[in-house]
């Protein structure tokens, strides 16, 4: 029996039922059933009063059915009720019961394409969605959990699918590489019965023969000189590299000149260049006449389209560095089709890197074009891969990154309080007791300015709303902390850094490097990775917010931190953090990750508590730690980086 719903008012509703009496049909003896409606609290009584009653042949040639109730209350639970009865209104063993509550659980509910809403759960009361065409639902959406069966590769390409996104990669099979779509043999390779293979050529009693002369001129000597040769060769290589290198370097930079005198760069350390040096525009992205990187083609195709020219990025400054390489500021033209020049950051892959740190800064590009456009991530504009260094060329972010910046608000609030306290130590005039009373208020004024509550409220519905979009995209950040968040213009934060950023949930390998004061139970006992250990990373922020940038677990070491949460621990309250908040951080640490919220459900609670006025930054909390820190001298920690 099947229910389905038209409201008719803001109380009522219209409900339509099928149906069909296909057991009773070949009883003989049963000749009619009841299609009964009983309001849920008059069905469990002794003697019901039924709402709604019709009665159906069941000898007749119809066997499916239909009824429809008009005036239904929106909110009451109902019993419908089919029996079926003999000539001697004996009633058959087999009834059907269909207990719905009159309710629309999907009349807001979005649901993903190729999908649809139904109601399910106790009473109908809840709904899901479901998809269609044999795809599952992962990550809210519906994807085909297994895109290879169809063989969606070309001939010599192995089909690889990529973790709960429906998505797959084709590599070509056989020391074989791309071209033009085509997985074709390597090198002086050719295809030998379907393999990939050297050429014969000539008789092969002659190759055996040509193999003995071989071995035979090999002496030592031969040996030495050939080595030697190579040698020279190598330095002549290295020579010519570096004279281009230079050459390339001095058609760019030239000179810089200086307030007081002309400077010449290779004399400098350019890390030392800032906003004060009054320099030319300079091209530090050179191409080079002999690629160092071999990039695999199935990752180059896809991304060839967001190819800048390198001639159109410039780097000015070097604003941060990495294992990967440096990220300078700089400008780029043609960014968007925008003919002005457009602030940049370059973030940039060191010349040393191997072919993993290659492949993982490939990844990244491939991942960050597949975001698109939000306002609380940082926006790719493009790529350079054909020339050295390799770079990835994002939105600029002038407000660094909200690690630093909450730091920098608490070493503000101590040195207000350091300049007021020692106004109150000096005041000795008649009426100091008032005075020290106005320092005071003034002191509290300047902290409740400088420690804006609702801005740092805003900042977690922000990050909650880009690690929404990454995780509607199916990709899994890794690295989410207050470190690789950035402030835009506005003070609007932007998720960045998706350098161990993957696609889907999996389970890495090798540890490498890890946050691992940010990583959820399942990674570091297991090294799993989902959008649920992102959640469980997002808690982690919102405390470091609570705490103006403290360090996670500041009394447990990294030894004792598997075992201290398998225990069951958790970050504790900070005494500025709410009720609200905490509750919040607590559920994205569950022990399951599928207990733990998705970033959806926590944008919507941040954003409500935010309306609401509900504050869970407690600034005064927040003063009082600021005063009894100044009150114990200069014991106070240095407000510094990571």
């Amino acid at each position: 029996m099947n229910a389905t719903y038209k409201r008719t008012s803001e109380k009522t509703a219209t409900v339509h039922f099928t149906w069909n009496d296909t057991i009773w049909r070949n009883l003989s003896n049963f000749t009619y059933h009841a299609f009964t409606i009983y309001h849920d609290e008059e069905f469990l009584k002794t003697e019901p009063k039924p709402f709604y009653t019709k009665y159906y042949n069941v000898t007749s040639k119809v066997s499916s059915y239909n009824a429809t109730l008009h005036n239904l209350t929106i909110g009451d639970t109902y019993d419908a009720y089919i029996k079926a009865f003999a000539d001697h209104h004996c009633e058959h063993a087999e009834r059907h019961n269909l207990f719905f509550t009159v309710g629309f659980p999907c009349e807001h509910k979005v649901c993903p394409k190729n999908s649809s809403c139904r109601r399910v759960g106790n009473h109908g009361k809840k709904s899901e969605c479901i998809c269609h065409g044999g795809l599952v639902l992962r990550n809210k959406k519906c994807i085909d959990e297994k895109p290879c069966e169809k063989n969606p590769c070309g001939p010599k390409e192995t089909c690889k699918p990529i973790a709960e996104t429906g998505k797959y990669n084709c590599t070509c099979e056989d020391n074989r590489v791309k071209i033009n779509g085509i997985c074709t043999c390597k090198g002086n390779l050719v295809e030998i019965n379907g393999v990939c293979d050297l050429k014969e050529t000539g008789n092969k009693n002659v190759e055996n023969y040509t193999n003995v002369v071989v071995v035979a001129v090999l002496t030592p000597l031969a040996v030495i000189l050939i080595a030697i040769i190579f040698i020279v060769w190598l330095r002549r290589r290295h020579n010519k590299q570096m004279t281009f290198i230079e050459t390339e370097f001095e058609n760019a930079m030239e000179t810089i000149i200086t307030n007081r005198s002309i400077i010449n760069v290779r004399s400098i350390d350019l890390d030392l260049l800032g906003d004060g040096v009054n320099t030319k525009e300079m091209n530090l992205i050179y191409v080079s006449q002999d690629n160092i990187y071999e990039i695999p083609e199935d990752i180059l195709e896809p991304i060839s389209r967001y190819e800048l020219p390198p001639d159109s990025v410039r780097l000015r400054r070097i604003i941060g560095k990495g294992a990967f390489g440096r990220v300078y500021a700089g400008e780029a033209h043609g960014i968007n089709g925008n003919p002005e020049l457009t602030a940049v950051a370059i973030k940039t892959l060191k010349e040393s890197a191997n072919e993993d740190e290659l492949s993982d800064f490939l990844r990244e590009i491939d991942l960050m074009k597949d975001l698109g456009e939000h306002e609380n991530v940082i926006n790719m504009y493009g790529c350079c891969t054909k020339c050295r260094p390799i770079c990835l060329v994002l939105e600029y972010a002038p407000g660094g990154n909200l690690l630093n910046y909450l730091r920098a608000l608490k070493k503000k609030c101590k040195d207000i309080v350091a300049a007021q306290s020692h106004e109150v130590t000096n005041s000795t005039n008649d009426h100091a007791e008032d005075s020290n009373a106005e320092i005071s208020n003034r002191i509290k004024e300047e902290i409740r300015a400088a420690l804006d509550s609702k801005q740092l409220e805003s900042f977690s519905y922000q990050i909650a709303a880009g690690m929404k979009h990454i995780s509607d995209h199916g990709i899994v950040h890794r690295d989410l902390a207050a470190r690789n968040i950035l402030l835009g213009k506005d003070k609007t934060l932007k998720i960045s850094d998706f350098g161990l950023s993957r696609e889907g949930a999996y389970v890495q390998k090798s540890m490498g490097r890890i946050p691992f004061r940010w990583l959820a139970i399942e990674a570091i006992q297991e090294r799993s990775y989902s959008t649920a250990s992102d959640v469980w990373a997002f808690g982690v922020v919102l405390w470091e917010i609570c705490t103006l940038g403290e360090i996670p677990y500041p009394e447990v070491s990294d030894r004792e931190l598997r075992n201290f949460l398998l225990n069951g621990k958790r970050l504790e309250k900070v005494e500025n953090c709410t009720d609200d908040i905490y509750k919040i951080m607590s559920s994205c640490w569950s022990q399951l990750p599928e207990n733990r919220p998705t970033f959806e459900e926590l944008h919507d609670r941040l954003l409500e508590l935010w309306i609401k006025g509900k504050i869970y930054v407690n600034v005064d909390r927040l003063m009082k730690q600021s005063f009894e820190t100044e009150g114990r001298g200069n014991q106070s920690d240095e407000i510094g980086e990571e």
